[in-house]
């Protein structure tokens, strides 16, 4: 089996980016690597207003996940978590705005590791 990657973009309604972070993490990640082919699931809160130049100022997401899949069908394993979104297998909270999200479908395609560090 090949390994892949599913990259979500999230952000919260307005006013609700704590609920959204404590959802996230202590709801939605669990629930996304019970589905089969899932392997690990890690968030990343969006760092905002920390520099100028490569660092974005006001970001337009809260967050994004990275979904390490183990799969033959990387799109079949995308689509069971969408169809599970929502669910009672995998509850959604008021504090995502689903309309908001970006996914994106990856595989790797190089690396490069400090053997010194």
């Amino acid at each position: 089996m090949a390994r892949y990657y599913y990259l979500v973009l999230g952000k919260a309604t307005s006013g609700n980016e704590e609920a959204f972070q404590s959802w996230y993490d202590e709801q939605h990640l669990g629930d996304c690597v019970k589905v089969p082919g899932v392997k690990s699931a890690k968030r990343f809160r969006i760092l905002e207003g920390v520099g100028q130049g490569s660092v974005v100022l006001e970001p337009d997401f809260h967050s994004f996940a990275i979904y390490e899949m183990e799969t033959d069908d990387p799109i079949a394993v995308a689509q069971e978590l969408r169809l599970r979104a929502g669910t009672e297998v995998m509850p959604l909270s008021l504090a995502c705005d689903r309309d908001a999200s970006v996914k994106y479908l990856a595989v790797a395609a190089g690396e490069i590791v400090d053997r010194e560090g």
